[in-house]
């Protein structure tokens, strides 16, 4: 008996060390976890700051400029900025770091938009299903976002109030987004040269497609593109 309780004496004391040592080995990576989350919480947050400087500097710059068409440009790389910025604005307010969320992108850049554009007698109606993407995404993906928007701005008529309509989607292993509008787009209208190039480069780095066709009530354009699921933790 008593070396039957001396070893379950050992056995315990031995049971309680190893809990120790998880538990100390599990602290330690939390508390490197936590760093690793601050460390690129600040990353992001000063990038957004950097890259509101870029805008700031671009605005003032194209306050100066006389041509309009030179002006325009500045005004179309300045809402690209916005773009990335809004981007970095996201991830630095997420909990989750390796994720973008979708609708939420859309819903601050399409405000933003509208806020910069005047554009008071246009409506944004939102249809959104949850959509995360890898942050790794995040980039690309609103570049193109900010570029269809900017589109369906210039494309809807501003004779009579209108209406906007954003849509996410994430059918399996896909993520589709969709924009249109109550305009209409002539040819050669939709997208200058370098935003096309932009929207085609970044298609193809994301392995997308992007269709456009005609609806009832104005031009729709859909962004579809695969997006592999994350492990769950």
């Amino acid at each position: 008996m008593t070396a039957r309780n001396r070893a379950a004496s050992d056995l315990a004391a031995a049971k309680a060390d190893a809990e120790a040592l998880v538990a100390a080995r599990t602290a330690d990576l939390q508390k490197a976890l936590d760093q690793k989350t601050v460390l690129l919480h600040e990353v992001d947050h000063r990038v957004k700051n950097n890259l509101q400087l870029i805008s700031s500097l671009i605005l003032l710059q194209s306050r100066r400029i006389a041509d309009p068409e030179i002006r325009d440009t500045m005004t179309s790389m300045l809402n690209r900025v916005s773009a990335l910025a809004t981007v970095h604005r996201n991830l630095f307010q997420a909990d989750d770091l390796s994720a973008f969320d979708v609708p939420a992108f859309m819903r601050d850049i399409a405000s933003d938009l509208l806020d910069a554009s005047g554009r008071d007698d246009l409506s944004v109606e939102h249809d959104h299903e949850p959509a995360a993407i890898p942050a790794q995404q995040a980039s690309a993906v609103a570049l193109i976002v900010n570029e269809l928007l900017i589109e369906a701005l210039a494309c809807a008529p501003e004779s009579a109030p209108g209406r906007l309509r954003l849509a996410v989607r994430r059918p399996d292993g896909e993520l589709a987004i969709e924009v249109d509008h109550d305009g209409s787009v002539e040819p050669g209208q939709s997208r200058e040269s370098f935003g096309a190039s932009l929207m085609s480069l970044l298609t193809r780095q994301l392995s997308a497609t992007i269709e456009r066709s005609g609806a009832d009530d104005g031009p729709r354009v859909r962004l579809t593109m695969p997006v592999a699921d994350r492990p769950a933790s």
